[in-house]
């Protein structure tokens, strides 16, 4: 017997980021199914800006942009990520939608 399970989808993950108990988490979904992290710890902000600011020259170079979380990026319908860093780049080498990009998320 086949079994259903609902997959979220980007609309779900806008709803349950208005719920008080996911106030102070760190939403994504990812093929329907729903991650939750806590919000980053101040070191944590720290390693980002400074993998940020090291990326910026660079993109900057190839008009790009460089942005930190949070960001929600949509990649599908049933998924929806949100990096540390994200960077977006118009330079050499930009794929067939015209902009080349890189996503970011640091663990330890």
């Amino acid at each position: 017997m086949a079994t259903t399970t609902n997959r979220l989808t980007y609309d779900d993950l806008v709803a349950l980021q208005d719920l008080p108990e996911y106030e102070h988490a760190r939403l994504e979904i990812i093929d329907g199914e729903l991650f939750v992290a806590a919000t980053p710890t101040p070191y944590h902000q720290w390693a980002i800006l400074n993998v940020a600011y090291a990326f910026e020259s660079i993109v900057r170079s190839r008009r790009g942009v460089v942005c930190i979380a949070p960001l929600t990026v949509r990649l599908a319908p049933e998924s929806a990520v949100e990096p540390d860093v994200l960077s977006i780049s118009n330079g050499k080498g930009a794929t067939s939608l015209g902009r080349k990009w890189l996503m970011a998320r640091l663990i330890w």
